[in-house]
């Protein structure tokens, strides 16, 4: 059973959980972006994860005191892979590093099963 109330319709709750998957893809492009500038090439993708998981954090953290909101695991770790892949895809694309092409596979099915989990998870 989805874990987010949408009626019973299990591809919405599918939708909603990936935009997580999505959201954070844009965070991290958009400090990945901004580094980039800044570093005048370089993007140091590690500091642009750490900084994307830490905003993450703190808006699972934030969303305890809302109400109608939950702190979740598994939404971090949807936030997480988002993040991740769409590092992966501009180091990959945009600089031409290899090795990331097949980060961004993993990284692939890593959002599917985040998003997998958040959705028909056991919680």
């Amino acid at each position: 059973m989805p874990r987010d109330s949408h009626g019973g319709n299990a591809v919405k709750a599918f939708l909603h959980n990936g935009a997580h998957v999505v959201a954070f893809g844009l965070v991290a492009m958009t400090l990945w972006l901004l580094r980039l500038d800044a570093n005048r090439g370089s993007a140091a993708p590690a500091g642009v994860y750490l900084l994307a998981m830490v905003y993450g954090l703190l808006d699972e953290l934030h969303q305890r005191h809302v109400p109608g909101r939950a702190c979740s695991v598994v939404d971090l770790l949807s936030d997480s892979v988002g993040a991740g892949l769409a590092i992966a895809v501009a180091q990959w694309r945009l600089v031409g590093e290899q090795p990331y092409r097949q980060v961004c596979l993993y990284g692939v099915i890593a959002a599917i099963g985040a998003v997998s989990l958040a959705t028909w998870g056991p919680w």
